[in-house]
């Protein structure tokens, strides 16, 4: 397992980032021990480590938490909690309604994103963890201007099919996945946007895989380097240590 500081001294050319600092983690979604107690691996590899969580969802939430920083040494984490957005009036958009976690999901994801001041982020779940992330990180040092995410190998497809790793180009799974941290909030901040617009067109895929065709197509609309093709790369999950997913309401590790 390599630690940032040696995979930054692999290679010779100067790196594209500031410092051993420049990169975040975000861990997004309802507080989840799976997720608090691999906070060691992921400090070997991060500062800070931010946490986007919701005060109301679970009902314990704090109290879980406060229980955690007390045995945690709290170093180089950020902690934010909001008020889940649960259901909300303004949403109109038939993918927004159709999908019942998505608004949650976009929203945690955003407000983790809008308190990180480093120039990159790794956008992570807070049930899922990976005990080693030192192959993404190396992809993405030598593909700073891609966006890495996280697949498993294509004879999983029939039951991770928002992972597969033969997903058609263009569309990425938003489990795990790393990219310039602007390029992030801008493409958050409109997928939050469209909650509130007209229905999503008819046709094509729907629920699950229209959120990622959507999200890849944001991503895609929003990022500032001229050439627009090829910005997704993938790399398999199963790679980065001990790995726990989870895809509706199955665990796989």
């Amino acid at each position: 397992m390599e630690t940032w500081k040696e995979l930054t001294e692999k290679y010779n050319y100067d790196p594209p980032y500031d410092s051993s600092n420049s990169i975040s983690l975000l861990i997004a979604g309802p507080i989840n021990m799976v997720s608090l107690n691999n906070i060691e691996n992921y400090r070997k590899f991060f500062s800070p480590i931010i946490i986007s969580a919701w005060s109301d969802f679970p009902p314990d939430a704090p109290l879980i938490l406060q229980s955690f920083l007390s045995k945690d040494s709290g170093i180089g984490l950020k902690v934010f909690m909001n008020k889940s957005p649960g259901k909300s009036s303004i949403i109109k958009n038939k993918m927004f309604r159709q999908y019942k976690t998505l608004l949650p999901q976009v929203c945690g994801i955003l407000n983790g994103a809008m308190e990180c001041n480093t120039k990159y982020l790794v956008r992570t779940r807070s049930d899922e963890i990976f005990t080693d992330l030192s192959p993404m990180i190396d992809l993405f040092y030598k593909n700073p201007k891609k966006v890495i995410w996280g697949s498993v190998k294509d004879q999983r497809g029939g039951h991770l099919g928002c992972l597969w790793d033969r997903m058609p180009d263009g569309r990425i799974g938003d489990h795990l996945f790393i990219a310039e941290t602007d390029l992030i909030k801008r493409t958050y901040t409109e997928f939050l946007n469209l909650a509130s617009r007209s229905p999503h067109p008819e046709g094509g895929l729907s629920g699950e895989r229209k959120c990622e065709e959507t999200l890849s197509k944001l991503f895609v609309k929003n990022q500032s380097h001229e050439n627009q093709n090829n910005l997704f790369l993938s790399i398999n999950m199963e790679k980065m240590g001990k790995f726990i997913i989870s895809v509706n309401g199955s665990v796989y590790s």
